[in-house]
């Protein structure tokens, strides 16, 4: 019994070090002068760091306060020549939803699903304001 507990290990051990690790990688860096949501998440103005973590999510994160967000993404096909961008539906004034990342450095450029929080702002709203006005922000990277 002892011996087939210490295979066990041995065996998980083993499976563990040969798996495939997916190292984050930074895409991007960006300042955001106004707070806004990723998926459900609000996230506070302020330098973030874009990192694709696995196929299908990536994750944005404070450079200075760690406050984070992870996302789902859906695969673009556009092709992105210019420096990068991301871009965000604004719902009247102050209420900003990250919408696509552009990266011209990487295969990374993405759209973000609409969120409950974001269909539920868009539909409290008059009938004439439910289309968001697109935001761009440049990358820094």
């Amino acid at each position: 019994m002892r011996h087939f507990f210490l295979t066990l290990i041995l065996g998980v051990a083993a499976l563990l070090a040969a798996a495939p690790t997916y190292a984050q990688q930074i895409v991007a860096e960006v300042t955001i002068p106004f707070n806004f949501f990723v998926a459900n998440t609000e996230l506070p103005a302020g330098t973030y760091q874009l990192s694709e973590n696995y196929r299908y999510t990536m994750l944005l994160r404070n450079v200075n306060t760690n406050a984070a967000a992870y996302a789902i993404t859906i695969p673009s096909n556009e092709v992105v020549l210019e420096s990068g961008a991301l871009v965000f539906n604004r719902y009247g004034e102050y209420t900003h939803f990250l919408t696509q990342v552009r990266s011209p450095q990487r295969a990374l450029n993405v759209f973000l699903p609409t969120s409950r929080t974001e269909n539920e702002v868009k539909f409290g709203l008059p009938a004439n304001a439910q289309t968001g006005q697109q935001v761009v922000v440049a990358t820094a990277k």
